[in-house]
């Protein structure tokens, strides 16, 4: 074979490598990571955790109920001492979807949703283990895009047309969400 040739198909692999493939460097690398799929609902289905899942030290999740919907999230601080961090992560908080309702902040069932699970900020521990820094604690509800809690929310109500069943409230809160997103999109 051509060493030319040879050399340049070692290039083409080489630059064909993907940049996922390369290791997270620092904690804030892997909170980034970890939020970055959360916003993009990598936590709402089994069949997409495992990309997210390797990111953190715990085996599983609950099935959860009630997801947060953020516009965007921001790593703010972060710390290290040792083998052990700190990343805190604030969340631009826009909506909750508890069971089959939306809730926004403005109306009043809101506060019965405003605990801990809408505070806008969240400090992530990570410990690093086998060469790797995971995110430890705390396994906080899902919070996810409003174009992924669509997209999400559709599958939902694809399945039940497909099985012959209704879910009013959803639905509701489909059109209640999708009219937000595009009112917002319409002002940006």
């Amino acid at each position: 074979m051509n060493t030319k040739f040879a050399h340049w198909w070692y290039l083409v692999f080489l630059y064909a490598l993907p940049l996922s493939a390369a290791p997270l460097d620092s904690s804030v690398d892997v909170v980034r990571l970890y939020c970055q799929l959360d916003f993009d609902g990598n936590r709402l289905s089994s069949r997409t955790y495992a990309k997210i899942g390797s990111l953190s030290q715990w085996e599983d999740e609950p099935g959860w109920d009630t997801i947060i919907l953020v516009k965007a999230f921001d790593v703010m601080d972060s710390s290290m001492v040792g083998d052990s961090a700190t990343c805190t992560v604030r969340y631009d908080i826009v909506a909750i979807l508890a069971g089959e309702k939306i809730v926004f902040p403005e109306e009043p069932e809101w506060q019965k949703y405003s605990t801990r699970m809408t505070l806008p900020e969240v400090c992530f521990e990570l410990s690093f283990v086998r060469d790797c820094w995971k995110v430890f604690r705390p396994v906080v509800h899902p919070h996810v895009s409003i174009h992924c809690a669509l997209k999400h929310i559709q599958k939902l109500l694809d399945t039940d047309k497909k099985y012959g069943t209704m879910r009013p409230e959803l639905f509701q809160s489909f059109e209640r969400l999708k009219a937000r997103q595009e009112a917002r999109l319409q002002y940006e």
